[in-house]
């Protein structure tokens, strides 16, 4: 084993590109149980979570667990236990925003199926909604208990990625339609009358030329579909009515993006116990800037027929006193759960253009991880053009599923994995219609792996006139080496030092508003060809260089091998206090590989991205 190093991380994209489907005729494995009769296995977890799964008679061996299968088997549960797969699962109802718990109750419940029927010959985490976020979690978290994952409309950047870029929707919103209103963009209380105060000044807007324009605004900072259900998906040119698939998103029909933006907020918020979001350091033009070529087009367009300057809105917005996030709170809900595209089993993914909760640049994201992590050949993306969340049919939700156990069964995608392969599939299987398209994503415009970013050196600047909060990394030249310095019987550690992290606050009293900062790190797993060493296996001691009253060291991030999650999860690097923040800080810290033994040879490559925010 030699040439582990940490560097500037290796590209790689997905196989056969973003698109994804297939279509295949489902041959199940040989029957597995001899029971003659379908049975009910159910009971309840160790958190009080219920559990249920229907057992087929001949049961074939496979598993699909589902955070809400719980229930009696749905129409798409029918089919593959018609198929000779179980199906069933948990329920989201105890554990609500607690991700982590959620993720842990999918592989209890499989062990608890498994005391009762024996242990399955392959495991699939399959959901939709949350049920699809959990199920993406479990490969990532628990990859030694599945074999396969089918993930639906799940939001896949991430908890913390994907309400930092809800926060910015609403944000614009504010300044722009309610500026000195008391609708809320965080800390909702009551979520009732927040909802309905949002959309009664949202339908008041789209009445008026200049609310067009700023809806349309919001609406394309914030990725949202210009899609609404009901109605046909809108040409770009035809303005009325992409502006009103934007409105329609945001505002209409029963599962409004405003409304989950007040609701899912306040549980998130009560959950992590603080507000994880934060929007210091955003530039708003250049989030703009980010959109579609098509939403930019529109927004531009809009602003013109209303009157009104789009830069100056944009300055005004930027110049509006920002969000900050509570660092314990960002790492709580980190923990449930920021995806690094650490992946080992196939992933199939099932999204629609028009999903105003889970929307679609998101899945562009967990992509772009995947890719990154070496590990695209393992992933297929498939869309279909339908509004509303969660929008599929039977026959596409199945076809998906069955896109998975062929990968199972094969070993390949072989060419089951166009569209028109899974078309012809889903259409024959009497479940509905099959609308399955060739589509990729818009970049996701709120990732932590900033398109102009390559892991170190990373700089996050917060400005102002009176002063800045800045964090620079010293020089390291083309990577940190990791050099072997220890042997155990089930690892080798190989250690080295992270590059000087300096942190120089000049904010005056009124800017920090008594506050400090924080600084956290995260890296992606180790690469080397084919083969990989996740995050988890990789950790961190930070210490404070200059040490001075007011300025802390984080903990220790102990790696798998040791019980911990190592720097697959954002790690604290150092705080301050508003008594220790002001001049430079220098940060450093020993960094720690440790690789089971056996582990193939090979230059292995990571990047460590380090993060820095005020803090209240």
């Amino acid at each position: 084993m030699r040439n582990l190093q940490t560097g500037k991380k290796v590209l790689a994209g997905l196989a056969g590109g973003a698109l994804l489907a297939a279509g295949l005729q489902f041959a199940a494995p040989a029957a597995f149980g001899d029971d003659a009769v379908e049975r009910t296995i159910s009971g309840t977890l160790a958190d009080s979570t219920p559990f249920r799964f229907t057992v087929p008679a001949g049961w074939n061996g496979t598993v699909f667990v589902d955070l809400d299968g719980s229930g009696n088997p749905s129409a798409v549960a029918r089919a593959l236990i018609d198929g000779g797969a179980a199906y069933g699962g948990t329920s989201r109802n105890v554990t609500g925003w607690n991700i982590a718990q959620a993720l842990d109750n999918q592989v209890e419940a499989l062990e608890r199926l498994g005391a009762e029927i024996g242990e399955p010959t392959r495991a699939i985490a399959m959901g939709a909604s949350q049920g699809g976020f959990v199920a993406a979690g479990v490969a990532q978290r628990h990859p030694d208990a599945i074999d396969g994952v089918v993930a639906m409309c799940g939001g896949l950047s991430g908890t913390v990625s994907q309400w930092n870029q809800k926060l910015d929707t609403v944000f614009v919103l504010k300044q722009l339609l309610d500026r000195e209103g008391e609708l809320p963009v965080i800390g909702v209380q009551d979520v009732t009358a927040s909802t309905n105060g949002w959309r009664s000044l949202l339908a008041a807007a789209q009445q008026t030329p200049e609310g067009k324009a700023r809806i349309a605004l919001a609406s394309a900072i914030g990725q949202l579909p210009a899609f609404a259900q009901g109605a046909a998906l809108p040409d770009p040119a035809d303005l009325d009515a992409y502006q009103a698939g934007w409105y329609g998103a945001l505002s209409g029909g029963g599962l409004p993006y405003i409304g989950q933006a007040m609701s899912s907020r306040r549980n998130i918020e009560i959950f992590t116990g603080g507000n994880p979001s934060w929007n210091v350091g955003i530039d708003y033009a250049r989030q703009l800037e980010k959109a579609s070529p098509e939403a930019q087009a529109a927004v531009a367009a809009l602003y013109a027929e209303a009157g009104l300057s789009l830069e100056a809105e944009l300055a005004l917005v930027n110049a509006t006193e920002r969000i900050a996030a509570d660092p314990a709170a960002v790492a709580r809900f980190a923990e449930g759960l920021q995806f690094n595209g650490d992946i080992s089993v196939p992933v199939v993914t099932l999204d629609n253009l028009g999903d105003q909760i889970s929307t679609i640049a998101q899945q562009a994201e967990y992509a772009r991880l995947v890719g990154e992590a070496g590990n695209g050949d393992l992933l297929r993306q498939a869309f279909v053009p339908s509004a509303g969340h969660c929008g599929f049919t039977d026959a596409e939700r199945v076809a998906a599923a069955q896109l998975l156990l062929h990968r199972l069964d094969t070993g390949s995608w072989g060419d089951r994995d166009t569209v028109e392969a899974l078309n012809a599939h889903a259409e024959s299987l009497d479940l509905g219609v099959a609308r399955f398209v060739e589509y990729t994503p818009d970049r996701f415009n709120r990732s932590p792996l900033d398109q102009d970013l390559e892991g170190i050196p990373v700089t996050a600047e917060v400005t102002d006139e009176s002063g800045a909060l800045t964090l620079t990394v010293a020089e390291f030249g083309t990577g940190v080496e990791l050099v072997r310095t220890g042997t155990a019987p089930d690892r080798w550690r190989f250690s080295g030092e992270l590059p000087t992290i300096t942190v120089t606050d000049s904010r005056n009293a009124a800017q920090a508003a008594g506050g400090g900062w924080a600084t956290s790190g995260q890296s992606t797993a180790f690469v080397s060809g084919a083969n990989v060493v996740g995050a988890d296996h990789f950790g961190w001691d930070p210490r404070v260089i200059d040490s001075r009253p007011g300025v802390t060291a984080g903990d220790r991030s102990e790696t798998a091998m040791d019980g911990g999650n190592g720097l697959a999860v954002p790690s604290t690097l150092a705080t301050a206090t508003d008594e220790g923040r002001r001049g430079a800080s220098v940060l450093g810290a020993g960094l720690f590989l440790d690789v089971p033994v056996g582990t193939p040879e090979g230059a292995y490559t990571a990047a460590v991205t380090v993060s820095l925010f005020p803090v209240d």
